[in-house]
């Protein structure tokens, strides 16, 4: 696995056009992998974050993947980024029951209504989703606190329909109950939308 992390230069129009559509965002990252992974399953998944921290006056963007990136495209980019991109490999410990974790997702909680994905706008909804992620990705929730909400527009492409999600970041501790299947949820994501920038769970040592 890899972890990058871009700074982003808000001068820069395309960046505020991308900040504005999360989905253009995601098809800048993809260009950093070769094409074909385009046209793999779930293996390829890269899953990305828009960091945005008050003490911190420009944004970045956190990115996992399972392939090497190559941004020396973006380098090239006038004004696109403040510095260069950093990443590096790693690999996730061999995770056992009881491990605790402080841990960030910024998460799109919705459910099927007749077919169409609805939101969840109030507070006790959105942590009963989370709970119920939680239970199927291996761990439960020691607290949370809900740090950030944000109401997203995104169009995968200039003539398509205007979409509409109300997000949420969630940020606390959790312990491990199922290793398998925490590792999992770590590398593919939790909840829809993940090519606008939804899902990506990460975790830092308690």
């Amino acid at each position: 696995m890899y972890m990058s992390k871009l700074v982003l230069n808000l001068i820069s129009y395309q960046v505020q056009k991308e900040l504005g559509n999360p989905y253009q965002l995601h098809r800048t990252i993809m260009n950093a992998f070769p094409d074909n992974l385009k046209e793999k399953k779930r293996d390829a998944r890269v899953l990305f974050r828009i960091e945005k921290e008050k003490n911190k006056p420009y944004p970045s963007v956190l990115i996992q993947s399972s392939l090497c990136p190559d941004w020396n495209f973006l380098i090239k980019r006038k004004n696109y980024l403040l510095r260069d991109p950093v990443f590096k490999q790693f690999d996730y410990p061999q995770f056992k029951i009881g491990n605790k974790y402080w841990f960030r997702i910024f998460a799109n909680p919705t459910k099927k209504v007749k077919g169409k994905r609805v939101g969840f706008y109030k507070k006790e909804d959105q942590y009963n989703w989370f709970k119920r992620k939680a239970d199927l990705a291996g761990f439960n929730i020691l607290y949370v606190n809900i740090t950030r909400k944000e109401e997203i527009t995104s169009k995968v492409n200039k003539n398509a329909k205007k979409m509409i999600f109300y997000s949420v970041q969630f940020e606390g501790a959790l312990q491990v109950i199922d290793p398998k299947l925490f590792r999992t949820a770590l590398k593919y994501g939790i909840g829809s939308g993940k090519a606008f920038g939804f899902g990506f769970l990460t975790i830092s040592k308690s």
